[in-house]
């Protein structure tokens, strides 16, 4: 009986003891991009827009209103131009990451007028000498000035649109009455409402810009004043 128990005893300790084997953790990848864009980056509604994909995955633009149809798709180091019109928010999706981004109104043009002479300053002032100087400096505003409609009325000649330093539009303005003091005096035989209770002219000039885009619509105006069509 003792001899049994020893055998047995002798193959329980040569069956081999199960190694339990750890598994090894699941590495998620929590890696989080950073975003494509540019920290600077804008969008404008109504205009074209353009944006370089800074990261090194597919950029891709939708509406925030549906994703069925991508606006535009920017690979890695790539700069696209599109164009945008009432969105209000875009997603920008990139690898499995996505951020939402407001969408800017496109603001109106502004129009500036300034005088640019004094000979409107004293008690007697030409229409002759008015017709041969720049008189009024009108400048635009806008952050798409090739989509605007510019148009002007009034009795004016217009010389432009140049481009200042900032790129914005500039006309220079000059009166543009009569020929001859002939066709001055006729003018006046038409216009006499037009004079003032100090004996001046004024006869009043209008910018008119169109966003052809946005259908924005901005109307500015100034004024000529004149005693005499020469001394």
């Amino acid at each position: 009986m003792n001899k049994q128990l020893a055998s047995l005893t002798t193959k329980l300790n040569e069956i081999p003891t199960e190694v339990k084997q750890e598994k090894e953790p699941e590495i998620i990848d929590n890696t989080k991009l950073q975003s494509p864009l540019s920290v600077s980056q804008t969008f404008i509604q109504n205009t074209w827009n353009e944006v370089k994909n800074n990261g090194d995955v597919t950029t891709i633009v939708y509406d925030s209103r549906s994703t069925s149809s991508p606006i535009v798709t920017i690979q890695a180091g790539e700069k696209r131009k599109f164009d945008l019109t009432d969105q209000t928010e875009l997603i920008i999706k990139f690898g499995t990451q996505e951020e939402r981004v407001k969408v800017l109104p496109n603001r109106l043009p502004e129009v500036k007028i300034e005088r640019v002479t004094t000979k409107m300053n004293s008690g007697n002032i030409y229409v002759k000498e008015l017709q041969r100087i720049t008189a009024f400096s009108v400048t635009i505003i806008d952050e798409r000035p090739e989509q605007l409609k510019v148009t002007h009325s009034g009795p004016i000649s217009v010389k432009g649109p140049f481009k200042d330093a900032k790129g914005n539009l500039v006309y220079n303005v000059s009166l543009n009455i009569a020929p001859n003091e002939t066709r001055f005096e006729e003018w006046i035989d038409n216009n006499s409402s037009l004079r003032e209770a100090d004996g001046r002219y004024k006869a009043n000039f209008f910018f008119t810009v169109v966003d052809e885009r946005s259908k924005d619509r901005v109307q500015v105006g100034d004024s000529f004043f004149f005693t005499d069509y020469s001394k």
